[in-house]
């Protein structure tokens, strides 16, 4: 046999093989990827409120009380007049969740909080994670990616 004369490469079946075979894995990989995503902002998020609550117990520790909030109001926002100057309440939390994914809020009163992250992108539109001033945590069924697919654990950090 003369092996000058024959070409080297691949075939057109072989070449749709391969591709047959990528597509099939990355339809599998890709809503996995997925979810393992949106478990990962949810996770900050918790640890967000999370550290938003160490926050307010240090307000309560100094101060023997926390600042009231009348309505539920943005923690980057919140305000009390120092000296004829606005000072941030919250300045010292900084969450680490990216602003499209939740927003977050605080009610409070002089003995009272609740705190609640709300989901604004994809699937996390379902997700108002809600933490207060007793510890107790709630993550909504709607959660369906938690982890064991069942929120009602409320297996926070």
């Amino acid at each position: 046999m003369n092996t000058a004369n024959r070409n080297s490469g691949f075939t057109l079946i072989e070449l749709m093989i391969t591709v047959a075979i990528v597509a099939i894995l990355f339809a599998i990989a890709l809503p996995a990827y997925n979810g393992y995503i949106e478990k990962s902002k949810l996770r900050t998020a918790q640890s967000d409120v999370v550290a938003l609550a160490a926050v307010m117990s240090n307000i309560r520790q100094r101060t023997l009380a926390y600042h009231a909030v009348s309505s539920a109001e943005d923690p980057k926002t919140v305000k009390i007049v120092v000296d004829s100057k606005d000072v941030l309440i919250f300045k010292s939390w900084v969450p680490a969740s990216k602003a499209g994914d939740f927003t977050f809020t605080v009610k409070s009163t002089a003995t009272t909080y609740t705190l609640v992250a709300t989901g604004i992108s994809g699937k996390l539109v379902q997700c108002n994670l809600t933490m207060s001033d007793t510890g107790v945590r709630t993550t909504p069924n709607a959660c369906t990616f938690t982890s064991g697919g069942d929120a009602t654990t409320n297996d926070w950090l």
